[in-house]
């Protein structure tokens, strides 16, 4: 799968792979003020990070110890998941037939070192500038039409790269499942040309009130919504009143904008159920349990008479 645009306002990353630690150190110093940066010291760790988070462009040594920085890019790119990353090469090596044979192994770009700061600066920009490129012309695969916000895929990507995120800082993670109450009787009454209005002011109301960085708001199919907030979305604890508040004026939003909907058995105006659940997630699961988890807290609020918020932890 290519890389999917990131959400607004989300930085870009660079992974730095070398096995001496004042180099990675120098690097860091030199990137954060442009991009996330991550540091591996092997080749095994530089696998499982691209892997786990995708960095939009990976700066890496040749020559290190167990597996080198050519045997690493080979993987990468025998792996569809991460073969599109570009990879530079920051090397000692400055034989012609070294540059040669890493560029025709895949390499985007090659430096030798010692390390000139404003060239490999210039080089690593470039490579960012192109990969916001690409994400630009990929929002039309990755955006909901009719909603303006993300769709389904670009939702599933999304929750997989912030479970590894998270299980990585070992934070934990809420995921939320909105449902639009009764929206067939409103198609029935209003029209679909009504209940397109609808779900784009649904859409709008998520998004202007979950606005904390990295939260992401998706249209997960019909006039069902999708919702993550990094870090329970209640900064380090993640607390449960803290997530149930925000979901809850979510809900508020969206009743809030007073849209009639007289056949509605909730209320005379159009409004959502939510179910959100917070806690931690399993290795290698991608974010599905939370996702099962937060659809069977929808299916609670639906019971329980629609137009409300059910929370729980995982």
């Amino acid at each position: 799968m290519p890389p999917t645009p990131a959400a607004a306002g989300t930085r870009q990353s660079v992974l730095v792979v070398d096995d001496l630690e004042p180099h990675r150190n120098l690097l860091e110093d030199l990137l954060f003020e442009y991009a996330d940066v991550l540091t591996a010291g092997c080749g095994a760790e530089a696998l499982e990070v691209a892997r786990e988070l995708r960095p939009d462009v990976i700066l890496m040594d040749i020559l290190m110890p167990d597996m080198d920085g050519i045997q690493v890019l080979r993987a990468l790119q025998a792996d569809p998941q991460t073969r599109s990353i570009p990879v530079i090469f920051l090397t000692a090596l400055q034989a012609p037939q070294a540059e040669a044979h890493a560029l025709a192994v895949g390499a985007t770009d090659y430096v030798t070192k010692p390390v000139h700061s404003p060239v490999i600066m210039a080089r690593v920009l470039a490579q960012l500038r192109m990969v916001a490129q690409r994400r630009t012309m990929l929002e039309l695969v990755f955006v909901d039409e009719l909603t303006g916000i993300a769709n389904r895929r670009h939702f599933d990507e999304a929750l997989r790269v912030e479970c590894a995120k998270a299980r990585r800082s070992g934070r934990s993670l809420s995921v939320g499942m909105v449902d639009v109450d009764c929206f067939k009787q409103f198609n029935d009454r209003y029209g679909h040309v009504a209940g397109d209005d609808a779900l784009r002011a649904v859409a709008g109301a998520l998004r202007q009130t979950l606005r904390r960085p990295g939260d992401f708001a998706a249209r997960f199919g019909g006039e069902e919504f999708a919702l993550i907030l990094p870090d329970g979305g209640a900064g380090t604890d993640g607390d449960a009143s803290t997530i149930e508040r925000r979901a809850q004026a979510a809900c508020d939003a969206v009743r809030a904008l007073g849209i009639a909907h007289e056949d509605s058995t909730a209320a005379p105006v159009l409004t959502v159920s939510i179910g959100m659940v917070t806690g931690q997630c399993a290795r290698g699961d991608g974010g599905l349990a939370l996702l099962d988890a937060a659809d069977q807290c929808l299916y609670a609020a639906k019971e329980g008479g629609r137009n409300r918020v059910v929370t729980r932890s995982a």
